[in-house]
């Protein structure tokens, strides 16, 4: 019988950290930085910066993670366009420089460019 495993991560923010965020910006009064040394042990802040970062990160995780916990490659990757993960992932071989991985393109996402180019070069051209 075949087992199947789903493991999900997420990267999430944490509440709290984001109304002192919009409460002070500066964060360096007292009163922030006393709340902080209370709250760090329990920040639920796993991620700083873009979330194009943030997916690259996390492509990151689950292609190292599925080779050390489950022993299998996903290869192809079937990607959305974005060139970030990708690029990361080709440039840190989680299988071995052997063993690049593909990238393939989701139709849907093919569909969704090729059209929005195709409107706006009719745009572009009905005024000539």
């Amino acid at each position: 019988m075949t087992q199947l495993r789903y493991n999900i991560s997420a990267f999430v923010g944490c509440p709290p950290c984001k109304k002192w965020a919009n409460k002070d910006p500066t964060k360096q009064t007292d009163e922030y930085l006393e709340w902080y040394v209370q709250h760090e042990e329990h920040c639920m802040d796993n991620h700083m910066g873009s979330s194009a970062a943030m997916e690259a990160e996390g492509t990151s995780v689950l292609y190292h993670r599925s080779v050390e916990e489950l022993g299998v490659c996903y290869n192809p990757r079937i990607a959305d366009g974005d060139s970030k993960s990708h690029d990361r992932i080709n440039r840190e071989q989680p299988y071995g420089p052997d063993h690049p991985v593909k990238k393939e393109e989701c139709v849907g996402h093919v569909q969704k460019r090729c059209g929005t180019n195709l409107i706006n070069l009719t745009n572009k051209w009905k005024g000539m």
